[in-house]
């Protein structure tokens, strides 16, 4: 592992795990944008005590997709921290992207990411890093960002837990037709309605 603990690893959720469940979506080609897209992103090397829940959000975000509450699942692992000079990084462009709709909701991602500096095991420099939660994923429609979990906002802070009930309480796609009833979606229903509904729960 690198001193600034970004590698991957063998730890308890790895890429290897993600691909082999069909889950892993590397690129952004073959994205249908009038989708509901949900990005997951898991931090490697994290202690055994998360496995479980890590693999539960999952299997949950499985059954959306099964719903057709969820077009696009998006699922990746990422370090423990990223370098806040590596501008460039993926782990780090999301994080930027994530920060940005943070802000212009009048919310924040810390304590869930934070930011600190850490020494390294080669030298004796400190250097500036963003810390990752073991686990965090963001709402996609229309190719924009309507929620990242976990988040803290003027009344506390919004879960994972809190971001996937939200999605469970919510209707399939209107291309799609839900697993336990075969039922189409009532017409009129859109993802911008949809979109909204995420706004007034935030």
């Amino acid at each position: 592992m690198d001193d600034d603990g970004t590698t991957g690893g063998s730890g308890p959720v790895r890429v290897s795990d993600v691909e082999e469940r069909g889950r892993w979506n590397p690129t952004a080609a073959a994205i249908d944008r009038d989708r509901r897209r949900v990005v997951v992103r898991l931090r490697s090397l994290a202690p055994d005590a998360t496995d479980e829940r890590q693999r539960s959000v999952l299997d949950r975000l499985d059954r959306l997709v099964e719903r057709g509450v969820v077009g696009d699942l998006d699922v990746g692992v990422w370090g423990r921290r990223v370098p806040e000079d590596a501008t460039t990084r993926p782990e780090r462009r999301l994080y930027d992207e994530w920060e940005r709709w943070a802000g212009t909701e009048g919310s924040r991602l810390t304590p869930a990411f934070r930011r600190c500096e850490v020494g390294s095991m080669l030298t004796d420099e400190c250097r500036r890093v963003i810390e990752f939660p073991v686990l965090c994923f963001a709402v996609y429609e229309r190719g924009s960002i309507v929620a990242v979990y976990p988040h803290t906002g003027e009344r506390g802070t919004v879960s994972v837990h809190d971001g996937l009930e939200r999605l469970e309480r919510m209707d399939p796609l209107d291309d799609r037709v839900a697993v336990e009833d075969a039922r189409p979606v009532s017409p009129g229903s859109s993802s911008r309605s949809r979109s909204n509904r995420f706004a007034d729960e935030r």
